[in-house]
């Protein structure tokens, strides 16, 4: 077999593009007759829409307003994101109650910012593997050993741990289109669109196995309607399993058109044909090989003679995604905590997660640190802040503690591959993934390094204000030595 690039560690492709700062975003799709909408936003936590005065708008050249009662017939109650999943809920009875969302607010706003008009089976994984495996990579036992002496000398650390399982590539499906043109490259069109998971290079990477091809022959195109008339798009971590699916199946049904035509120009039987690097040739007899361009050139019909085959190597999918896939995953947390000031200091961070058959560890490894730096903001800095009036304090990043590169120790990541039976490619999902366990993480730690203080952690974040008002509270209590 010719190599394979399924859990190869490939340099993300469209990286060049971005640094050059050839990234394209929705602001810069400009196409004929294309017009421009803007949302009017609720300045109130929660207030009964008694009217709205549409007329100043309306009389401006060009300007149509729509509010909900115009569009009425249209408006239908969003699909509710978090809706137990149909395997589960024929399972265990729920009793979810949860307001009916629009578009557009029908008669109330329920949040700053929201727009009144416009101008199943268990878990799969090793839970007690993960674990262990996060555990020796901290040297949990080696850091309880040396604690005891930290302590002695005033130096308050602490460990955390934190463990969650996560239902991830919620469905029903995801488009997918795969072609070769005349050269036999290949072009792979999907619904989900890439903002910034490495789409280009991990569907890449499972086309040109599937269809026995080098990777640099592979063109990714997602979110393109002209391509791929039917999608959902990118969101809940569910982009590798739905459209990484679709194209599996997509590129085998390719591959079969391939063979087929392959097996007549090579006068060979269809389950003897072989496809490696590009190349078709017969089981047994290298010396029988082509070039893919040359079985795609030699399935067009000319002047003299028809195609070998049909010319039709090309095919489009939707796998149907019934339910979720479990990924899972346990955070420690190493911290060192100033009981004097409540500064808080990361010092180590391991993760051993599970999110089935890993496509690319070096993509991977990146969600994973990019979501532990958000869990980080949220454990130490990042709070939705409200005054008395619901008006929300904390609008903009200038306003809460971001981290910083410095801010974070080397995280260390431990992959462990337990593959879904639910698809395909043995993968689950893993885009939110590093986000989740590090506020509980780092609140454990923190608890940790201050229990000879009697701490107890029960919100985050924990700003040094915060910490500080804990030890505090702690002195009060009689329950903090000296």
């Amino acid at each position: 077999m010719g190599v394979k690039y399924f859990g190869a560690a490939v340099k993300r492709r469209e990286d060049p593009r971005f640094l050059r700062g050839e990234a394209r975003y929705v602001e810069d799709v400009v196409l004929p007759g294309m017009l421009r909408a803007a949302f009017v936003r609720s300045p109130h936590a929660h207030a009964r829409i008694a009217s709205i005065r549409t007329d100043a708008a309306k009389a401006m050249p060009g300007v149509a307003v729509f509010t909900h009662a115009d569009l009425e017939r249209w408006m239908k109650p969003l699909p509710l994101f978090g809706a137990v999943p149909l395997g589960l809920a024929a399972a265990i009875k729920f009793d979810v109650r949860q307001a009916p969302q629009y578009a557009l607010c029908r008669n109330r706003a329920r949040h700053v910012g929201d727009h009144p008009d416009l101008v199943g089976r268990q878990p799969e994984g090793d839970f007690r593997g993960a674990l262990e495996a996060a555990l020796k990579a901290a040297d949990y036992d080696g850091f309880r050993r040396e604690q005891t002496g930290l302590r002695a000398r005033g130096v308050h650390q602490g460990i955390g741990i934190s463990g969650y399982v996560e239902g991830t590539a919620i469905g029903p499906y995801e488009g997918a289109s795969v072609r070769l043109d005349l050269q036999g490259r290949v072009v792979v069109a999907t619904g989900a669109v890439c903002s910034g998971q490495g789409h280009e290079t991990s569907f890449a990477q499972v086309a040109a196995d599937a269809l026995g091809v080098p990777l640099d022959w592979v063109t990714v195109i997602g979110g393109d309607t002209a391509t791929v008339p039917f999608g959902v798009g990118t969101f809940a971590s569910r982009s590798a399993v739905t459209a990484g699916s679709s194209i599996v199946d997509a590129c085998a049904e390719v591959r079969r058109k391939v063979v087929r035509a392959a097996a007549a120009l090579l006068e060979a039987a269809p389950q003897d044909v072989e496809i490696e690097d590009g190349r078709v040739f017969v089981r047994g007899a290298p010396n029988s090989a082509v070039d893919l361009a040359r079985v795609v050139q030699a399935s067009i019909p000319t002047f003299a003679k028809p195609g070998v085959a049909p010319a039709d190597f090309e095919a489009s999918a939707y796998h149907h995604v019934p339910t979720v896939t479990y990924a899972s995953a346990v955070h420690v947390a190493v911290v060192e905590v100033d009981h004097e000031t409540g500064a808080v200091k990361l010092l180590r961070y391991v993760v051993a997660h599970d999110c089935g058959k890993v496509i690319n560890p070096i993509i991977v490894d990146g969600q994973v640190h990019g979501g532990v730096a958000q869990g980080v903001g949220g454990a130490l800095g990042e709070e939705m802040v409200y005054d008395e009036q619901g008006q929300l304090l904390t609008q903009s990043l200038m306003d809460y503690f971001v981290p910083h590169a410095d801010d974070l120790p080397p995280i260390e990541t431990v992959h462990l591959e337990f593959p879904s039976t639910r698809n395909p490619l043995g993968a689950k999902g893993l885009g939110e993934g590093g986000a989740i366990s590090p506020p509980a993480a780092i609140a454990n730690a923190v608890e940790d390094a201050l229990a000879p203080f009697g701490v107890k952690v029960t919100r985050t974040p924990l700003i040094a204000s915060r910490v500080r008002a804990l030890v505090a509270e702690a002195r009060a209590r009689g329950t903090v030595p000296g």
